[in-house]
C-alpha cells in the first residue's frame, strides 16, 4: 500500500489531466447533497427560517418535492390537508400578482407572455398541483383519496430520484474516476456505463442495501465509525463489477477494509486543513478542488487495496475482474477484438483526400466545398468513416477504456465495419447554400403566414419584404449550418452555439429595423427571460432546435437531393432567385412592408408565434 503522500501525488496528476471533467462530476454531487435543493422554506439573514414559513410548513420535505417556491409548497400542503379552497385561493392570488405586474420594456423576468412564463407561473404559484389534483378528482371523486395519492406519489417520486440518481451517482462517479486514473480520454457517454451493461437496477439495489445497513449500524456507538469504513469500498466495487449481489459486495468491502479502517481514517483526517479552508471560503474550495481531489485520492486507495486483496486471495476478490479498468490491454488482444476498426483505419489512410489552401480552410471550418463533386463525395465518405471509428481508434492507441473487453460486454455484440454513411457529415457547395437560404426563407414565410391566418382568419404577407421569404429564417439557418459545422460531432455544443448565434442575429435585426424605420416588427416584452423585448428564451430555444433539425436532417437531405439534379440547372435557379431577391431588397429598404398584422401585431402566448420579421 502506498503512503498517503504517494496517493495524493498520483491523485493530483489525475486531477490536473481531467480538472474540468472531474470538477463538473463532483459539482453534481455537491448539488445532490445540498439541503437547499430540497428546501422551499425562506432563510433569513441569520440562517433561521422565517416565522411565517415555520407556521405554514408542516411538511417541508414533501412540499419541496413538487415546488420551487414557497407559495407552491403552501398550496401542496393545503391540497394534501383537503383544504382545497385555501390552496386554490393562494394559487389564484399568486397568478393574479404575476398578471398585474407592470412589464416595462426590457424587463427580463416577464410574467405575462409566452409559454415559458406560463410554465413558470403555473409551477411557482402551485397551479400545476391544483390541475393534477383536479384531474385525479375527476377519476376518484374523493378529496381524501386524491390527497393520499398526492402524498404517496410525491414520496415515490422522491424515493425513485434518491435511489436511481442520488444514491447511484456515487457508483457512477467512482467509475469515471477509475477510468480517469488509467486512460487519457474519458467520454461523458461513459456516465451511462451501468445502463450499457444493463445493471442500473442491480447497482441501485446494492447501494440501497448498503444505506440500510449503514443506517441501522449508526444506531450503535461502535457502528457509527467502524461500519462507515467497513462499507467504504462498496461504490468502487460496484463500479468495477455491478453484477455482484448486495451482500457479496458489502462483505467483500468489509473484508478488504479489515486492518485498514484506522489507516483510512487517518487518510481522511489528512484533509482537515482543506476542510477548514473550505469553511473559510464558504464552500467554494469544495467544488473547485477539495471534492475532486478527495475522490481521486480514494480511487487510488481502492486500486491499491484491490491489488492487496487479490494477492492475498480474499474470498470473492476474484470478482474484481475488470482488469483493463486498471491496466492497458495487450496490443494483440486489442487487435483481435477491434480487427474491424483496424481495417477501417487502413482504408481511411489509403483513400484520404488531401486538402490545401483555401479549399482546406473552407471545408474544415465552414463545410463549404470548392471543387469537384466526385472528390467531395470521396472526402465525405472518409470523414464519415473517421467519425465512426474515432472511439475505437482511441482504444487501440491505449487512450480510452476498451468497452468490448469489459467482463459484462455482450458476447453477441455486433462488430460490423463502419459504413461511412454518417448522414450529417457533409460539405456544401455555394449553389446548395444559396438554394437552402431561399428554402429556409420560404418555409419561414409560409410558417408565419399560416400562423397569422389561423389566428385571425386574414392573409397577411409577413415580413419587411414583398416576396414570399423571410430572410431571418434563411440567414439564421445558413449561418448556423456554416458556423456550427465544426461542432457537428458534438451536438450539445452545436445546440448551444446555434442558440447564441440566433440570439445575436434576432437582436441585431430588431435593433437595425427599429433604428432605421422607427418601429418594431416584433416585441417580446412580458416574456420570461427576454432582453429589451428583442429576444426571449423560448424563441431562442425553438430557433436552436430548428437549427439542429437543419444541421442534422434538412440540410443533408437537401444536399443529397441537389446532388442528383443537373448542376447547371441548379446554378440557373440560384441566379434567378438572387436577382429577384436583390430587386426586392433594394425596394424594401425605402418601402418596407408594414401595416396591420405586420408591425402592429405583437407575439402572443403561443410558442410558435415567437418568430416575427
Amino acid at each position: 500500500m502506498r503512503t498517503g503522500k504517494e496517493l495524493k501525488v498520483s491523485a493530483k496528476i489525475v486531477l490536473k489531466k481531467y480538472y474540468i471533467l472531474l470538477v463538473f462530476l463532483c459539482l453534481i454531487t455537491l448539488l445532490f447533497n445540498s439541503e437547499s435543493i430540497f428546501s422551499t422554506t425562506p432563510v433569513s439573514s441569520t440562517g433561521t427560517s422565517s416565522e411565517t414559513a415555520q407556521e405554514t410548513s408542516d411538511l417541508p420535505l414533501i412540499s419541496s418535492l413538487l415546488s420551487l417556491d414557497g407559495t407552491a409548497g403552501e398550496v401542496f400542503e393545503d391540497m394534501i390537508s383537503s383544504d382545497w379552497t385555501a390552496g386554490q385561493d393562494k394559487a389564484n392570488a399568486r397568478l393574479e400578482s404575476y398578471r398585474t405586474e407592470t412589464d416595462d420594456t426590457g424587463k427580463v423576468l416577464g410574467h405575462t407572455q409566452g409559454v415559458l412564463a406560463s410554465a413558470v407561473n403555473n409551477l411557482l404559484s402551485g397551479k400545476l398541483i391544483i390541475k393534477i389534483a383536479q384531474s385525479l378528482m375527476s377519476i376518484f371523486k374523493s378529496q381524501n383519496v386524491v390527497s393520499g395519492i398526492l402524498i404517496v406519489g410525491s414520496l415515490l417520486l422522491y424515493f425513485g430520484f434518491w435511489v436511481f440518481v442520488i444514491n447511484l451517482y456515487e457508483v457512477i462517479i467512482s467509475r469515471m474516476f477509475l477510468e480517469a486514473r488509467t486512460y487519457d480520454k474519458v467520454p461523458l457517454s461513459h456516465l451511462m456505463h451501468l445502463g450499457s451493461v444493463h445493471k442500473v437496477i442491480k447497482a441501485a439495489w446494492v447501494m440501497l442495501v448498503r444505506y440500510i445497513y449503514s443506517t441501522l449500524w449508526s444506531l450503535t456507538i461502535v457502528g457509527i465509525f467502524t461500519k462507515y469504513y467497513s462499507y467504504r469500498m462498496v461504490p468502487f466495487i460496484i463500479a468495477e463489477n455491478p453484477e455482484m449481489k448486495a451482500n457479496e459486495a458489502i462483505t467483500l468491502s468489509r473484508k478488504m477494509m479489515n486492518g485498514h479502517k484506522w489507516e483510512c481514517f487517518k487518510l481522511d483526517l489528512s484533509f482537515i486543513g482543506w476542510y477548514l479552508l473550505d469553511a473559510v471560503t464558504l464552500g467554494v474550495t469544495s467544488f473547485l478542488f477539495l471534492q475532486p481531489y478527495h475522490t481521486a485520492v480514494f480511487a487510488e486507495y481502492y486500486t491499491d487495496l484491490r491489488r492487496i486483496s487479490k494477492d492475498s486471495g480474499i474470498f470473492n476478490s476474484d470478482k474484481l475482474n475488470d482488469t483493463y479498468l486498471f491496466e492497458y490491454a495487450p496490443h494483440e488482444v486489442l487487435i483481435e477484438n477491434y480487427a474491424d476498426t483496424m481495417d477501417t483505419v487502413e482504408k481511411i489512410s489509403a483513400n484520404k483526400v488531401e486538402l490545401t489552401g483555401a479549399k482546406k480552410f473552407f471545408v474544415e471550418n465552414l463545410s463549404i466545398w470548392l471543387g469537384d463533386a466526385a472528390e467531395k463525395s470521396k472526402y465525405q465518405k472518409m470523414k464519415s468513416l473517421e467519425y465512426q471509428t474515432v472511439n475505437d481508434r482511441n482504444i487501440i492507441d491505449l487512450k480510452q477504456y476498451p468497452s468490448r473487453l469489459s467482463p459484462l460486454a455482450s458476447e453477441k455484440k455486433k462488430q460490423t465495419e463502419a459504413s461511412g454513411s454518417v448522414f450529417f457529415l457533409r460539405c456544401y457547395t455555394i449553389r446548395s447554400i444559396i438554394l437552402m437560404f431561399f428554402l429556409f426563407s420560404f418555409v419561414g414565410w409560409l410558417w408565419e403566414v399560416s400562423l397569422y391566418l389561423m389566428k385571425s382568419g386574414v392573409f397577411v404577407n409577413r415580413g419587411t419584404m414583398l416576396g414570399p421569404w423571410l430572410p431571418i429564417y434563411g440567414s439564421g439557418g445558413v449561418i448556423c449550418l456554416i458556423l456550427m459545422s465544426r461542432f457537428r460531432e458534438k451536438p450539445v455544443a452545436a445546440f448551444l452555439g446555434s442558440c447564441l448565434l440566433c440570439a445575436i442575429l434576432e437582436y441585431s435585426s430588431s435593433w437595425f429595423l427599429q433604428a432605421n424605420y422607427g418601429q418594431r416588427w416584433w416585441d417580446y416584452t412580458g416574456y420570461f427571460l427576454n432582453l429589451n423585448g428583442r429576444i426571449c428564451a423560448e424563441g431562442i430555444l425553438v430557433f436552436g432546435i430548428g437549427c439542429m433539425i437543419v444541421i442534422y436532417l434538412i440540410a443533408p437531405l437537401n444536399d443529397l437531393i441537389f446532388a442528383h439534379i443537373n448542376q447547371k440547372v441548379l446554378l440557373s435557379i440560384a441566379l434567378v432567385l438572387l436577382t429577384i431577391f436583390g430587386i426586392d431588397a433594394v425596394h424594401s429598404i425605402n418601402h418596407p412592408n408594414s401595416g396591420a398584422g405586420i408591425t402592429d401585431d405583437h407575439p402572443t402566448a403561443c410558442i410558435s408565434e415567437t418568430f416575427h420579421l
